[in-house]
């Protein structure tokens, strides 16, 4: 061969790979089933994930007052160490 690959042109071999799936998967009619098992488990259980956090989570009014015990908490900190280093 004076041109060429001997194995033939890499462009035709580039595209040719399979998949191993199950066969049962590739089924037509299971095609209803999968197509229901797939809007579960990427529309169904995220939206009831965001759902159940949005109903876990606390009003305004408790957010507000947990940055207040966070801020008298740090405050009080400060405070403490501020005091230890008067007392040196």
């Amino acid at each position: 061969m004076d041109y060429g690959n001997p194995d033939g042109p890499l462009s035709s071999r580039a595209f040719d790979f399979e998949i191993a799936m199950p066969s049962w998967l590739l089924d037509k009619k299971n095609q209803l089933y999968l197509l229901f098992a797939c809007f579960v488990c990427i529309i169904l259980i995220p939206i009831i994930a965001i759902a159940r956090a949005e109903v876990n989570t606390g009003t305004d009014e408790d957010f507000a007052n947990e940055c207040d015990r966070y801020e008298y908490r740090e405050l009080k900190k400060m405070a403490e160490k501020a005091e230890k280093k008067r007392k040196r």
